[in-house]
């Protein structure tokens, strides 16, 4: 009787475990997927997914129901790409990929083996299996799920930035202010995956010059109308025979070296002995390097970056506007040539064998999306201009959103009589340069200009109707008198300093409040001068009225760690025929009640 009872015990207890189970499965199915499918791999980090992962088969499965695609991978579709900024895309080619169709760009994140992605909390990818070039991916819905086997891409395909799609850059040199001159321009069309079709430079100057160069793609094959080029794992130039090695100064590349980052640190080129040649790349949180060695020559670039401005456009800018490329060019404009620059440089300095020197600076302009619309000389007063035109391009560049006066400053109490702005006028940040402006001309725009008319009978225009920095900024704001300035130079701590690769002097007032003054420099009727290292201001305060003679007081700094030098200079020189008269342009630093 007692093994009977034991039985039927028995047998309750074996029935209810099995519909317990049953029912909490089914639980697990609608609120918590991870419950019945554990993830496997809890350790993958962001830098483990960053990259290109072509999907090779997917699975659904619906109440009991499956099936099964395979995919050509040669074919570079069905595939999601994980950037290093935390953006990705996805390609589900002529069906669905993860549940998702057509092309799908996102934010994700990873955290214990999920992947996050989208604007959605509940929008996850669970990793079941990883390894360096292989991923399983599982996602679930209630009873519908979907198992995806990915390959990191590893057959060199180029895969282009994917980042804002430049249709147009328009290059030209701007003769007095107003003239473009020996204007060019560069079109791109792109293919379906974004990556680069053709591109067209055309020459309206002299003969006039037209040549379209033409892309296709061909496993890890980039051909052009001029020449076939093969691509590596890394996605970059790889050295294979003679007939597809690219050159450089006419010499075949030996070698091309790559350093863990993905970035070129090393080429060799040439067969001959006296035509062997070397180019070493260094690089910095600030910059990079290059130097170029052989038997003829030596040469270096030194490229200083603005961290304000992501070289993250679908073209590489940096060869566009700046000397050192060694490259065809049509091959470092779509980064065939290695991992390009996080940021624009701002500065480059080239040194040659034979003592040579050159040195360009560069400003950039945004549009009210954060655009990189236009680079700009500053070392020469005819600049060279690139305009940049994205999708939906216009006949001109987008108009600047601040009207070239820069967005208006916090103002900043230094414990002195008036309030200082927290940047010049022309800026957007305290660690920009601004604009460079004549003295006397309200509407004036940035730039050397000896026509416009200006008050011959005031001693201070400060707050009157010939003040730029009232004019254009409003309210309380006006320009500095004399006093001020020599308050600002007497009561105040002055200390060398550098902010984003910007150089100047960091102003400590008296209450501990402080301010940051960038060298500008100034500009006359032949070029920039002493940009980045002395700051010119103006006051609104003239020396005198007397014998026809009313030069504007102006201040200067040098940043030189051995002369730093702040005091007012209306003349510079003992004869007075070299003073900075107020059709020069310097930095204004507006001031407020």
């Amino acid at each position: 009787m007692r093994t009977i009872q034991l039985l039927v015990f028995t047998l309750f207890v074996v029935i209810s475990s099995i519909l317990t189970a049953c029912s909490s499965g089914n639980d697990a199915d609608l609120e918590n997927p991870e419950e019945k499918n554990p993830i496997e791999v809890k350790d993958i980090l962001a830098k483990d997914l960053i990259g290109h992962w072509q999907c090779v088969t997917q699975k659904w499965v619906e109440s009991g129901d499956e099936w099964q695609s395979s995919y050509d991978t040669k074919k570079d579709e069905y595939y999601i790409e994980f950037n290093e900024n935390f953006t990705g895309v996805l390609d589900s080619g002529d069906d669905q990929l993860m549940e998702i169709m057509n092309m799908y760009t996102f934010t994700w994140s990873i955290s214990k083996g999920v992947i996050s992605y989208g604007t959605s909390v509940t929008d996850k990818w669970y990793i079941k299996e990883f390894s360096k070039n292989e991923m399983t991916l599982y996602w679930a819905d209630g009873e519908y799920n979907i198992t995806c086997k990915f390959k990191r891409d590893a057959g060199g395909t180029y895969k282009p930035v994917l980042g804002n799609k430049i249709m147009r850059i328009t290059n030209y040199y701007l003769r007095n202010g107003i003239t473009k001159d020996n204007l060019r321009y560069y079109d791109f069309k792109y293919d379906s995956q974004n990556r680069i079709e053709e591109w067209t430079e055309t020459v309206t100057d002299g003969n006039g010059f037209k040549e379209t160069t033409k892309y296709s793609y061909e496993g890890n094959i980039v051909k052009t109308n001029f020449q076939d080029y093969i691509i590596g794992e890394n996605g970059y130039l790889k050295i294979g025979n003679k007939k597809l090695s690219p050159t450089i100064k006419g010499e075949n590349i030996q070698k091309l070296i790559y350093d863990k980052n993905e970035y070129l640190t090393d080429i060799e080129y040439g067969e001959d002995p006296l035509k062997k040649g070397t180019i070493h790349y260094e690089y910095e949180n600030n910059g990079y390097t290059s130097t170029l060695n052989s038997f003829y020559e030596k040469e270096t670039y030194q490229y200083i970056y603005n961290v304000e401005f992501l070289n993250n456009t679908s073209i590489n800018l940096v060869p566009l506007y700046t000397y050192g490329g060694y490259f065809n060019f049509t091959l470092e404009l779509f980064d065939f040539v290695g991992k390009r620059p996080l940021y624009l440089p701002r500065e480059f300095v080239y040194h040659g064998k034979n003592g040579s020197y050159n040195k360009k600076e560069f400003i950039f302009k945004k549009d009210d999306k954060g655009r990189t619309i236009q680079i700009r000389e500053v070392t020469n007063l005819s600049p060279q201009i690139w305009d940049i035109y994205y999708e939906n391009i216009t006949d001109e560049p987008a108009d600047d959103p601040t009207g070239g006066y820069g967005t208006i400053a916090d103002a900043v109490d230094l414990g002195l009589s008036v309030k200082w702005a927290s940047w010049n006028l022309g800026a957007t940040g305290p660690e920009e340069y601004g604009e460079l402006y004549t003295w006397g001309v309200p509407d004036a725009k940035s730039g050397y200009d000896a026509k416009s008319s200006r008050p011959d009978y005031l001693k201070e225009i400060s707050g009157t109707e010939y003040d730029i920095a009232r004019a254009q900024w409003g309210e309380n704001w006006r320009l500095p008198t004399n006093a001020e300035q020599a308050e600002l130079t007497e009561k105040c701590k002055w200390e060398l300093t550098e902010i984003n690769n910007i150089i100047g002097l960091k102003v400590t007032g008296p209450n501990g409040h402080s301010i940051f003054l960038p060298a500008a420099g100034y500009q006359n009727n032949v070029a920039t001068v002493d940009h980045g290292e002395i700051g010119y201001y103006w006051s609104g305060t003239r020396n005198r009225l007397d014998a026809g003679k009313a030069y504007p007081i102006y201040r200067f700094f040098t940043t030189s760690k051995l002369q730093i030098n702040w005091g007012w200079a209306a003349r510079n020189y003992a004869a007075g025929a070299d003073d900075l008269r107020f059709y020069n342009a310097m930095s204004i630093r507006p001031v407020c009640d």
